[in-house]
């Protein structure tokens, strides 16, 4: 799930989490276990804040913070689908 996260940040945003100018450069792994990502809408306003926690909660590196399954991701994905004001 963490790496869906990083992908899904990738996508929304043409950066990685935790190798960009925000970021200082270095090991990706050492970036990964001493920074925290850079809010998606830093790079990209226009991504709706739903979506945004949704990335930021799949990055988190404590695993209890992260979604328990793929299914609980589906289903916050889903309903950001039926947002009608997404900003």
């Amino acid at each position: 799930l963490f790496s869906l996260g990083v992908t899904l940040y990738e996508c929304v945003t043409g950066e990685h989490p935790f190798l960009n100018d925000e970021t200082p450069r270095g090991d990706v792994i050492y970036n990964i276990l001493q920074f925290e990502c850079v809010p998606p809408r830093h790079f990209n306003p226009e991504i709706p804040l739903p979506l945004c926690d949704i990335i930021i909660r799949l990055l988190q590196k404590d695993r209890d913070r992260r979604y328990p399954d793929p299914l609980a991701v589906l289903e916050d994905l889903s309903k950001l689908a039926s947002y009608k004001n997404l900003a």
